[in-house]
């Protein structure tokens, strides 16, 4: 069993032909498709033999117009079109498209590859948000943390002061209760000195009375 390894691709050429352009417009598309390496199968409609090929060309071909000139354009048994299609294919970089070189009937594996690509894309942005996410929560957490720590140092800094303050008071306290107390006791001890000077005092009158009456009883006794 023998497999067909035939070019879906089939170009209908004429190698001798007295039209200028249309020598031109062959010539173009063979340089083209031979450069690209595309695979075709070139089909010349002025070689003894081919007329069948040159009459399928003719009848199957759709594009209006007079006369249908070569090239032309078949993928199997489906037109593609002439050389105006074929060239405008070239310029607009749409010739994979307009030669079938890419199968519309069968998933496209480059499609298939694209799409898990994009899925994989998608998912590395998902987990990159998550984990800038992330980070930007830490980033609060630790902000967080720090505006506790430094109202917490604010808080023990005025517990401090105000503890520094309580003692401060307590120490005056203390001292004007001392320095009063001196003053009471200072003043107590001079209230003491003068009421024993006034004792002395009356123990010396009452020492004058008795001289006196002691000379009183002697001047009576003589």
């Amino acid at each position: 069993m023998t497999t067909d390894t035939t070019p879906p691709l089939r170009v209908y050429i004429a190698s001798i032909t007295g039209n200028t352009e249309v020598r031109k417009h062959i010539q173009r598309t063979l340089m083209i498709l031979d450069g690209l390496g595309v695979p075709f199968k070139a089909i010349d409609i002025t070689v003894r033999g081919n007329e069948e090929e040159k009459e399928y060309m003719r009848e199957h071909s759709k594009k209006e117009g007079a006369g249908i000139l070569p090239p032309q354009f078949f993928h199997n048994n489906d037109y593609l079109g002439n050389f105006s299609d074929f060239d405008e294919a070239v310029e607009t970089n749409t010739l994979e498209e307009f030669l079938r070189l890419i199968p519309t009937d069968i998933p496209d594996a480059t499609s298939s590859q694209a799409a898990d690509e994009s899925k994989s894309r998608e998912t590395s942005v998902e987990g990159e948000s998550s984990k800038d996410e992330d980070e930007e929560e830490d980033e609060e957490d630790e902000e967080g943390e720090e505006e506790d720590e430094e109202e917490g140092e604010a808080t023990e800094g005025e517990a401090g002061e105000d503890e520094n303050k309580e003692n401060e008071d307590l120490t005056e306290s203390a001292t004007i209760t001392l320095g009063s107390k001196s003053t009471a006791d200072k003043g107590e001890e001079e209230g003491g000195d003068e009421e024993e000077g006034e004792d002395e005092a009356e123990e010396g009158e009452d020492e004058g009375e008795d001289e006196e009456e002691y000379e009183d009883e002697e001047g009576e006794e003589e």
